[in-house]
């Protein structure tokens, strides 16, 4: 597990690293930004492989397009999220990746949660993983909490603070006092706990 978590955590490091020290524009900053956080779960996906090499464990991104029924039986939308992750052919769990999370964002990830649950004829969990919190907590409390039912099941967020786009990751070298190995360790636990229940 040590091994997991360092790897988790100079990964995210490293695209850190890179991204503070390369000069990209803002645009670049954005599109770079953007696929970190699904890198970083991609990569973290592929070392539990190597560690439970009895599932078959495999990861879809988000044009893996789940059937949502309407109540007539006829009309459909078709959902996604950032990752699906099937267990020997089963979708298990599903993954919003962001940079960071304030509310709308997770309003709108709790909605897609919804609908693909909806979609899935068996229970699965669903998670968020994001670098940054621009969260309230009230807005957390109320999207993660406001139904007898919980669509989201999980956010891990891996830096400490808020978000503040004054002061970005990426900017004056804060990613190096933000980045919170604690936060990727517990989100590496979680993931271990997830993939031993279908051992």
């Amino acid at each position: 597990m040590e091994t997991i978590i360092d790897n988790a955590y100079e990964f995210l490091w490293n695209r850190l690293k890179y991204q503070t020290e390369a000069g990209l524009t803002g645009g670049q900053h954005r599109a770079y930004s953007g696929k970190t956080t699904e890198l970083f779960v991609d990569n973290i996906i592929t070392l539990f492989k190597s560690r439970y090499p009895a599932l078959d464990i495999e990861v879809r991104d988000d044009r893996d397009k789940i059937k949502v029924m309407g109540k007539d039986g006829k009309t459909y939308t078709q959902e996604s999220v950032d990752r699906h992750v099937y267990i020997n052919g089963k979708l298990e769990l599903i993954i919003e990746c962001k940079t960071y999370l304030d509310k709308c964002y997770l309003q709108r990830a709790t909605d897609d949660a919804r609908l693909v649950r909806k979609g899935v004829p068996h229970p699965i969990q669903a998670w968020v993983i994001s670098l940054e919190n621009g969260l309230s907590d009230m807005a957390y409390n109320f999207f993660m909490y406001q139904d007898d039912e919980i669509y989201v099941n999980e956010c891990f967020f891996l830096t400490n603070g808020k978000r503040s786009s004054a002061a970005p990751l990426y900017k004056n070298n804060n990613y190096q006092s933000r980045l919170n190995k604690e936060k990727i360790q517990k989100l590496i636990e979680s993931f271990d706990h997830f993939f031993r229940t279908y051992q």
